[in-house]
């Protein structure tokens, strides 16, 4: 198979070769969730772990601190997008019938698909991510041929939080999240703690300052940007946005209004998109778990497991800041230091990132955290 040409999910204006591979190579399924391939986020994120590095169609986006862990597994993709919810049982169906070695479900939305399915084709390995193979019954139930890899988004948008709370200029930050569900909620809740423990104005009590808004879903740009000029509008000059393919329109927002006014990226290292005015990217290795995977099934240790990841395990980071470091230390040459104190307090287990906000009947999202005392990081 070959001769084809694939986009590189990570910079989409570039081609690269779709690999050669050979006939016995593992064939690899992945059904997209339903921002589908192009979102730049979360759904591209997998697309990379899946065809650019375990394929290896281009192995230069892997990044430096994986160089010498990731290399081509030489596997065959097989992607199948998705628009609508009612997509994933029959696209994941499709690909059990082709008995492929190994189907990834990209998305929490694929919990009830993955466990219908994989109870159909019991020889047929599934790997869901963000979700656990729920049953009819509405109850988690772990088949012997499903695993399911899940994420402290809390701790990593803890430390974006932060850099924003040190960042901000005027005292206001921004928030942008998709559907309005509890995953969401986790982005949200750490973003809040993060910004209530560099910069107690900004965030108000229980980030009650921290404005918020929600697209609704994960596919319109347009939303991500209505929202963004609408935070903005209120004097806020840092938004981050947790909403897959919405954010672009976060993304693009910041750079046309220029300097002075930021976004900060989520899942994929977004900063390429509006260099200097991307703050920075909440990193969620969604590539690098799709990778562990697939590399479990070629090495034979594949097994039905939940396995976290959070800040201590490298599941979660914020971005190499290619961009903005020298205008961050430019700022403060303390500033990172402090994030990097921080983030050592969270893979220490000092510091507990919340991973849900409160029900408040005014409309507010409260977070109930006490942020750890100024001297464990600010030194």
């Amino acid at each position: 198979v070959g001769g084809c040409a694939l986009y590189d999910v990570s910079r989409p204006e570039r081609l690269v070769e779709e690999p050669v591979v050979e006939e016995s190579a593992l064939r690899i399924g992945l059904v997209t969730s339903v921002g589908g391939r192009g979102d730049k986020s979360f759904n591209d994120a997998a697309l990379r772990g899946l065809e650019l590095w375990a394929a290896g169609g281009d192995l230069a986006t892997v990044p430096e601190f994986l160089k010498g862990e990731i290399k081509s597994l030489g596997v065959e993709p097989r992607v199948i997008e998705s628009r609508v919810v009612e997509d994933f049982y029959p696209n994941l169906r499709t690909l059990a019938e082709e008995g492929l070695d190994l189907i990834v479900a990209v998305g929490f939305l694929q919990s009830e698909a993955v466990y219908k399915v994989a109870k159909e084709f019991p020889d047929v390995k599934f790997m869901i991510i963000d979700g656990l193979p729920t049953n009819p019954e509405g109850e988690v139930e772990m088949l012997p041929n499903t695993q399911a890899y899940l994420f402290r988004e809390n701790e990593g948008s803890f430390l974006v939080g932060a850099l924003a709370g040190l960042m901000t200029e005027t005292n206001k930050v921004g928030f942008v999240g998709g559907m309005d569900i509890f995953i969401i909620h986790r982005f949200e809740a750490g973003y809040k703690a993060g910004v209530m423990t560099t910069n107690p104005e900004a965030a108000g009590p229980e980030g009650r300052g921290v404005l918020v808004d929600y697209t609704g879903d994960f596919r319109d740009p347009l939303k991500g940007a209505a929202s963004a000029k609408a935070i903005f509008g209120k004097e806020a000059d840092i938004i981050f946005a947790a909403a897959g393919a919405s954010g672009i329109g976060v993304i693009d927002t910041a750079r046309d209004m220029g300097e002075g006014y930021f976004a900060i990226g989520v899942d994929s290292d977004q900063d390429w998109m509006a260099p200097g005015r991307v703050l920075t990217s909440m990193l969620k290795m969604v590539d690098l778990a799709v990778y562990r995977s697939i590399e479990s099934v070629l090495n034979e240790t594949y097994k039905a497991e939940i396995i976290v990841l959070g800040v201590k395990e490298g599941g979660v980071d914020i971005s190499p800041l290619t961009y903005t470091k020298d205008m961050i230390m430019a700022k403060d040459p303390q500033i990172l230091d402090h994030i990097a104190n921080l983030k050592q307090l969270i893979i220490e287990g000092t510091l507990v990132v919340p991973d849900e906000t409160k029900i408040d009947p005014t409309g507010d999202r409260p977070v109930i955290f006490t942020p750890p005392a100024t001297e464990l990081w600010k030194k």
